[in-house]
């Protein structure tokens, strides 16, 4: 009991970077209810955060600004552009423009609630672009089941609370937004990258740098790492995290395996 309430506070702290602000974030998560509520990170240029108890808001905030999975494995280059698809409430796109001030940013989210705190969030942050979209196979429109958690909306999942949402491949993505070369991607998708690289047309990697894949255990990481080496990636599993795959157009990452 003890040990957990030191990893609470230890975490807290990682991500307020003071005690007034983690005694504000306890405050918020004792708050109740589900309207969104400020969380002051230690990111001070940043302000801000918006998260809703009851919902996978608070594992995502630690997940992106304590563990940080979603970064890129190499060194990206002054004023990149930089993809974020699967943008969930927009904590990574927040962590994105802190650790790269001067980037484009551009990230899809296909649910609406997640969208709309989304956009709340990166309010502010300037040079984002933030599409509803889910990013498929094909392009055309998609249904997803939105009872799910917050963090694992999947395209064609079941269920009552059924959404449609605008479809895009990458490389309609990629026209629509005027990116003729992106600096990093990060895909996690929750599934659907199955049928984006097994269905989808794959031209559009050779306008990707750097990309970091999360898997959903939908594909086999050897196969993937295949896929990526056979349109001149570097590929390996990333030592950061136990489901992704990521892949370099340059010298190997330190923390690859």
């Amino acid at each position: 009991m003890l040990g957990k309430a030191v990893r609470r506070v230890s975490t807290g702290l990682s991500l307020c970077g003071s005690l007034g602000r983690y005694l504000g974030l306890e405050a918020a998560r004792w708050s109740g209810g589900s309207k969104p509520r400020p969380v002051h990170l230690r990111y001070n240029a940043c302000g801000a955060v918006w998260m809703r108890n009851g919902t996978t808001d608070y594992p995502t905030l630690v997940s992106c600004f304590v563990k940080g999975f979603h970064r890129p494995l190499q060194p990206l280059p002054p004023r990149p552009t930089i993809l974020d698809i699967g943008a969930n409430v927009g904590y990574t796109l927040v962590d994105f423009r802190h650790h790269h001030p001067d980037a484009r940013l551009i990230g899809v989210e296909m649910d609406a609630d997640n969208h709309a705190l989304a956009s709340r969030n990166v309010e502010g942050l300037g040079n984002v672009q933030l599409l509803r979209a889910a990013v498929w196979c094909e392009d055309g429109e998609v249904r997803y089941d939105a009872s799910a958690d917050a963090d694992a909306f999947a395209v064609g999942s079941g269920g009552a609370a059924q959404r449609s949402v605008e479809a895009l491949t990458m490389g309609t993505l990629l026209d629509r937004c005027g990116v003729s070369r992106a600096d990093y991607v990060k895909l996690d998708i929750e599934g659907a990258e199955k049928d984006l690289f097994e269905r989808g047309e794959l031209g559009w990697l050779q306008r990707v740098e750097q990309i970091s894949i999360e898997l959903h255990g939908t594909l086999k990481a050897p196969e993937l790492m295949a896929l990526l080496r056979e349109h001149g990636f570097q590929a390996a599993k990333d030592a950061r995290h136990w489901d992704t795959v990521v892949a370099w157009r340059s010298t190997a990452g330190t923390a690859a395996q």
